[in-house]
């Protein structure tokens, strides 16, 4: 009986093995793209680390070509006193794609804008901030439907009010997305 157990697993992982050879030649076929998780953030000037909720939508316009569009919402700093009481921002860009079979390196730029509002009694209100974001990444794509990524950006802008106040940071994200 384990010689047949043993025989069916044998011939189980050769299956699965073969099943892998042909996804690595083939490559998934991919138009768009999404995630949502949890970012960490650490502005550079300021020496401080706070938390977004990141979502990406990605759309291939062919093999090494995406326009991707970021979205970062403030979840909050774990400094007493943070420089902003939130900060949000939303980007639009594109990245460059070294595909080869299920891995995938990119790189790209996003130009957008962060809605800021400083933790200040003296300036109240929001200010809009226009910031650029240079990306970078990996992906492994683990079947049709799901992939496993890594993402980093650095963000860079500066907020002019009464201080001028950087909102250079870097920020990092990991998990599971969506092929759509």
């Amino acid at each position: 009986m384990k010689k047949l157990s043993r025989l069916g697993w044998m011939i189980a992982l050769m299956l699965l093995t073969l099943k892998t050879f042909r996804a690595q030649e083939v490559g998934p076929k991919i138009i768009s793209s999404a995630f949502l998780t949890f970012s960490p953030n650490h502005l550079i000037k300021e020496k401080e680390n706070n938390f977004y909720l990141h979502g990406q939508l990605n759309v291939f316009s062919g093999q090494r070509i995406s326009f991707a569009g970021d979205v970062f919402y403030d979840l909050g700093s774990t400094h007493s006193n943070p420089t902003f009481s939130s900060q949000h921002q939303l980007l639009f860009g594109l990245n460059y794609h070294w595909r080869k079979s299920i891995n995938d390196i990119y790189t790209g730029i996003q130009p957008g804008f962060g809605v800021y509002s400083m933790n200040d009694l003296t300036q109240k209100g929001n200010q809009i901030i226009p910031i650029l974001a240079f990306n970078g990444g990996y992906r492994i794509y683990i079947s049709s439907h799901f992939h496993f990524f890594l993402e980093g950006h650095f963000v860079t802008g500066q907020s002019i009010s009464k201080n001028i106040h950087s909102v250079s940071s870097l920020r990092f994200s990991a998990g599971l997305g969506l092929q759509l």
